[in-house]
């Protein structure tokens, strides 16, 4: 741009990295650039929100998902080796794979890794598959768990701090974490204020007891689907 001379430069907003912010902006002006600085900020911050969560929080930026029945469980009492509750339709499904194929890293709880034994993988969609997480504070967890398969690079707390998790995924470089569960992991985020962003799958019918599903604290309703009967609803965290 100063090579060239371009005498009018507009920046939707500054960066929030410290070893960059401002310096830019500060080079074009001292070399005769008209600098135009804030215009559409919300949008391009909005653009860019996993980024800038992470240099302004020190964490990536948070996404809660779960599914749930229209009388809210997250699933019906059950013991390992039982099926899960299936609340998604196929295409549903996909969207799931979709959303963890989008973020650099997934966490599941102790008992979600017992009771369901996942894979957190992206089988259903083209795209990498995210870091896995999960909480084993008591070393409980069998090998035979697909978490411990190899077949994906896998981290595995021996902690419950939600803090110290988030520091270290600071400190990896992971700018997005999606949080699937379970329930009780999913109510310390919300507890401790800890999400950016929600997504809801409510399935058509009812379970009449089992699992009680999450509540937001401090949430925004952003859109809402249809997909063949199962609604779809994005929140984001406004406090």
């Amino acid at each position: 741009i100063i090579r060239n001379k371009i005498p009018r430069v507009v920046v939707g907003c500054s960066d929030p990295f410290a070893k960059v912010n401002g310096q830019g902006i500060k080079r074009l002006q001292e070399a005769g650039c008209e600098v135009l600085v804030g215009v559409l900020e919300e949008e391009c911050q909005e653009l860019n929100r996993r980024f800038f969560t992470f240099h302004k929080e020190h964490r990536p930026w948070i996404t809660l998902k779960w599914a749930q029945s229209k009388d809210g469980f997250i699933d019906r009492t059950r013991k390992a080796g039982e099926e899960p509750t299936q609340f998604s339709n196929a295409f549903t499904q996909t969207l799931v794979h979709r959303l963890r194929a989008r973020n650099q890293a997934i966490l599941v709880g102790t008992k979600t890794a017992l009771l369901d034994n996942p894979t957190l993988t992206t089988r259903l969609w083209s795209g990498p598959n995210p870091l896995r997480l999960t909480i084993d504070r008591y070393n409980i967890l069998p090998p035979t768990l697909h978490l411990k398969d190899g077949s994906s690079p896998t981290v595995i707390y021996t902690h419950e701090s939600l803090r110290e998790i988030l520091d270290d995924l600071y400190n990896r470089g992971i700018q997005s974490l999606l949080v699937e569960g379970g329930a009780k992991l999913l109510q310390s985020f919300i507890y401790e204020g800890l999400w950016d962003e929600a997504r809801i799958e409510t399935a058509p019918f009812c379970l009449e007891g089992g699992i009680a599903a999450p509540l937001l604290q401090d949430e925004h309703l952003m859109s809402k689907h249809n997909f063949g009967g199962q609604i779809v609803q994005y929140y984001l965290h406004k406090p």
